[in-house]
């Protein structure tokens, strides 16, 4: 098998214990570029090459890339106030079926129910299907309200530094951050450039059509870029 690039991006470190290196460090690579080579060429004293020896490439080999970060938060949200406006409702229940009284309840654009029922019984343990139950109604409006910015500013910072945990966790370190808060009409924005180190690679098995071709001399193809 052999090993690729699996971002676009600078090789900063190289080390290889098993296969052909095919980049060196300070070099740029695409995405998809072939690292490390599986496939050995068995070569003559006369420079000829009579076969391959399969291995499996075992590299080391990072991979450095910016990347450009974004995030936003509105500094306004609308809380709930609940006014002194109440209304009481009444409820008769049988079965699944239930009936509302009120008198000249208002209509109200938000509101709050509280509800309590009552099941009625002939004895202690002998319950009819029948329910009595109160509600009232609790107005509420919502008021635009502005949020601390210094209580926005660590949510956005604390965001970055959960995506950087998310990507740390996968092999990918962080190794420079240039970001900054900035304000645009009614959102708080944390954005600039982040730099990663990536030590992920690709692997790619030989195939079957592939190791028959080189048996018989007649693989010599281009992959990834990569003449073999």
């Amino acid at each position: 098998s052999s090993l690729y690039a699996s971002h676009d991006g600078v090789v900063t470190s190289v080390v290889v214990r098993s296969g052909i290196p095919c980049v060196k460090e300070g070099e740029e690579v695409p995405e998809g570029q072939l690292l490390v080579d599986g496939l050995l060429p068995v070569v003559k004293t006369d420079g000829t090459v009579t076969g391959y020896h399969f291995v499996n490439a075992d590299a080391d080999i990072v991979i450095s890339y910016k990347e450009e970060y974004y995030d936003k938060i509105n500094i306004y949200s609308d809380e709930k106030v609940y006014t002194e406006n109440e209304a009481k409702e009444y409820y008769l229940r049988f079965y699944n079926k239930t009936l509302c009284f009120h008198f000249f309840t208002p209509q109200y654009e938000h509101c709050e129910i509280i509800q309590s029922f009552y099941q009625l019984k002939l004895w202690e343990h002998f319950y009819l299907p029948i329910w009595i139950g109160t509600g009232t109604k609790k107005e509420y409006v919502y008021q635009r309200v502005e949020r601390e910015e210094t209580v926005l500013k660590n949510q956005l910072y604390e965001n970055l530094e959960l995506f950087l945990e998310s990507l740390k966790e996968k092999g990918v370190q962080n190794i420079q951050k240039d970001v900054k808060i900035s304000i645009s009409g009614s959102m708080l924005i944390l954005s600039g450039e982040l730099r990663f180190a990536d030590s992920n690679l690709r692997r790619e098995e030989i195939t079957a059509s592939m190791r028959t071709e080189l048996e018989n001399g007649q693989y010599n193809t281009v992959v990834d870029g990569n003449e073999r």
